[in-house]
């Protein structure tokens, strides 16, 4: 069955289930990696020589360990906004990362993993007024101008939160995902859709992974 109507989803944050990727290289090169503004950084990469990462697991990061088995992500989180894919899930989902982004290599271990950098910028989508902002007035969850979300399935950054959100328009994203056999390793949140406005951020303790992509 063939889901109509907008939305908008976000992948936000390494889920409890899996490890996580930790910058091996000098803290030099954070503020580097801080500037994925959705421009193409494709010319400056190093792709022979590629950034080292480790990965960690979640009981490492959070010194709480409960005995459970992490799981090594196809599609994991390194900073807010972002995403790392490994060498299957960049080949299998070539053609549809590529249409929003650039796949730039990592050597995370010895072996190959790609930074998705998402190019995919929508202006001018944000309705102000409609949307969660914090104390200060800084947009903390947006709502949405219907007219300006693609329908179909796309990955997305706004310039109002270009380096710290990554958002997905339309549906099957998660089933995408799922019909390549890929480990999910993020979180998946509801944001907006035309019907419920914009949707509160839930906790992170709660896995929203499955239903709403």
């Amino acid at each position: 069955m063939v889901q109509s109507g907008k939305k908008v989803i976000e992948i936000f944050s390494t889920t409890t289930h899996s490890m996580v990727f930790i910058l091996q290289d000098k803290l030099d090169i954070w503020a580097e990696w801080l500037q994925f503004d959705g421009q193409s950084k494709s010319k400056k990469w190093d792709m022979h020589n590629p950034p080292q990462m480790l990965l960690q697991s979640y009981e490492q990061n959070q010194k709480n360990v409960d005995g459970k088995m992490r799981i090594v992500p196809d599609i994991g989180n390194f900073n807010p906004g972002d995403i790392i894919l490994s060498k299957m899930a960049a080949e299998r989902l070539e053609n549809f990362w590529l249409r929003f982004g650039e796949l730039l290599p990592l050597d995370v271990e010895g072996v190959t993993y790609f930074y998705y950098n998402v190019t995919n910028v929508i202006e001018n989508a944000v309705d102000f007024e409609k949307s969660i902002k914090g104390r200060r007035g800084q947009l903390r969850r947006p709502a949405f101008i219907a007219d300006a979300i693609p329908d179909d399935l796309q990955i997305f950054k706004i310039p109002e939160q270009r380096f710290a959100s990554l958002y997905v328009s339309g549906h099957g994203f998660t089933k995408l995902i799922q019909e390549q056999g890929l480990k999910l390793g993020v979180y998946i949140f509801p944001v907006w859709s035309p019907s419920t406005g914009v949707v509160p951020q839930p906790s992170l303790f709660e896995d929203y992974s499955a239903p709403h992509g």
